[in-house]
């Protein structure tokens, strides 16, 4: 039964209320301790501490109250899991752990006015992690990825091991000034299976550069990594992306094609750590993924294992671009 309030004079507001609550057999003091436990846990409030009095009806319970309550139980309570472990191409939406279920705490709280019972068992709700997958399953024996990595070659020797580690071949866009400079870098890639094609002969932007200027710094691309390793490269990629119609022509002049990459890892931003690399690179790709990196950072290194290892569990092959 829930306690009225008596008024002395209801029809005098500017005289000070006087509230008597009717002492019925099992009414609940509003002073007496309510202890809300969960296992070992537990935690004493008295229901005066949430609720308001209201002379024209009865006890009610003070929602913005009762919401900072429960939040400070919750940030005792509630416990986030140790992340699971991953699979290489796994990524984690959620740890899973437990919650306090504030919603059910409530209504309990609420049912407490009305009947003696001082003890609430609060419901916590166990949330299982929740882990998603990278890569979409690759087709039957068409699946294939291309990992091409651009500039000079300062950790190629590194990343030639780890992909063959893994029975994979890889593609080079090396600049030809630094094949010119250190030919047996690019010579061993060659000898190894591995694709040596022309990113130019200087990291320059070509859109907007003549017609001449463009053959010829792609022409001494070509020649350069033909001169260390004795294989013609077939393909140019552009610094930078950066090309125009001038380009397109200076490329077949040369005898190349130009391509470009259908995802980047945008490892050539220096704070991206090797997880935010592997993310960049394993969310986007699918059958046929041109992947844009670089040879020269250590952090995309450092997250080619896990890319290679996806990319084999879920079926793809990793081919170099003839």
């Amino acid at each position: 039964m829930v306690s009225k309030l008596q008024n002395s004079s209801p029809s005098a507001p500017e005289e000070s209320l006087v509230f008597q609550p009717e002492t019925t057999a099992g009414q609940l003091a509003i002073n007496f301790p309510v202890t809300l436990t969960y296992e070992s846990l537990s935690w004493t409030i008295k229901l005066a501490d949430i609720l308001v009095d209201d002379w024209r009806a009865k006890w009610a319970i003070d929602e913005q109250k009762m919401d900072t309550l429960l939040a400070a139980i919750a940030a005792e309570l509630d416990k986030t899991d140790p992340a699971p472990a991953l699979g290489p191409n796994d990524y984690l939406i959620t740890a899973g752990g437990r919650r306090l279920n504030r919603e059910a705490a409530k209504a309990a709280l609420r049912e407490t006015i009305n009947y003696s019972d001082r003890q609430i068992a609060l419901k916590v709700d166990q949330i299982p992690p929740q882990v998603g997958k990278l890569l979409k399953p690759a087709p039957a024996g068409s699946g294939v990825l291309y990992l091409t990595f651009d500039d000079a070659m300062t950790l190629a020797p590194e990343i030639m091991s780890v992909a063959e580690s893994c029975g994979a071949r890889v593609t080079f866009f090396p600049i030809g000034e630094t094949v010119a400079a250190n030919p047996g870098v690019a010579a061993a890639a060659a000898q190894r299976g591995h694709a040596v094609q022309t990113h130019g002969y200087s990291h320059t932007a070509h859109k907007g550069k003549s017609l001449e200027w463009q053959i010829d710094n792609i022409q001494q691309g070509v020649n350069a990594t033909y001169t260390a390793t004795g294989v013609r490269p077939t393909l140019f990629r552009p610094p930078f992306g950066s090309y125009d119609e001038n380009t397109k022509i200076a490329a077949a002049t040369a005898g190349v094609t130009m391509i470009l990459w259908s995802v980047s890892s945008s490892d050539s931003v220096h704070t991206l750590s090797p997880e935010q690399i592997r993310m960049n690179v394993l969310s986007a790709a699918k059958n046929g993924s041109v992947i844009l990196m670089h040879a020269w950072n250590s952090n995309t290194l450092a997250a080619l294992p896990k890319i290679l290892a996806a990319a084999e569990e879920q079926g793809y092959s990793v081919s170099a671009l003839r």
